[in-house]
């Protein structure tokens, strides 16, 4: 069983993944790593840490108090894509789908881009042709490696390394998106986009 410290009201944990979702709040990177553990059927304990407010306990945890943290086997993992790259080397029963290899070029840097400049927009409203241009990316993305045929994802029918990615980084778009910026993807564009995030 792995302990898993994500961002929520402190206390808030739960076993079950419907009840996580509903606590953790717009954290993409928890949202990432519990994608993760619930595709590859690990088995493990939720601990939800308010950011605003962190306990003095979880110091002795982790000693700068970041989220989110697993900890298993006595080891302890900072940082998303290294807690999903643990993850897979440790359970090696059910690894997540490889991406569809119709397209050599990697994908998370568009990926990256996508999240840095939404998050740069939400900050900053000014910054809404950067990321109206990055979506543009992401569409035609999404266009080159999803093959409908297969599946609705990077992995066909189950979820790739690059799926846990992009999807909270599109669910804390639309969450976050209208409520700061009042921002929906207009209708009519980025097509692939939304197949994805209907899928």
């Amino acid at each position: 069983t792995v302990d898993v410290f994500v961002s929520g009201p402190t206390g808030a944990g739960s076993t079950s993944h419907t009840e996580a979702m509903n606590v953790i709040g717009d954290c993409p990177y928890s949202h990432r790593v519990l994608l993760a553990l619930e595709e590859k059927r690990v088995s493990y304990n939720l601990i939800t840490i308010d950011r605003k407010l962190r306990p003095s306990w979880y110091f002795n945890v982790h000693p700068e108090a970041k989220v989110p943290v697993i900890s298993h086997d006595g080891i302890l993992i900072e940082e998303s894509s290294n807690i999903v790259d643990y993850l897979e080397a440790k359970f090696p029963e059910k690894l997540l789908a490889q991406r569809n290899q119709k397209v050599a070029t990697d994908p998370l840097p568009v990926i990256e881009g996508f999240r840095t400049d939404f998050t740069n927009f939400i900050e900053h409203e000014d910054q809404k042709p950067e990321f109206m241009e990055s979506l543009v990316s992401l569409d035609s993305l999404l266009q080159a490696f999803i093959a409908p045929e297969k599946g609705p994802f990077f992995g066909g029918k189950k979820l790739a390394e690059e799926d846990v990615t992009i999807m909270p980084y599109l669910h804390h778009m639309e969450i976050a998106g209208k409520l700061v910026r009042d921002f929906e993807l207009p209708n009519g564009l980025f097509p692939c986009i939304k197949n994805y995030m209907d899928a």
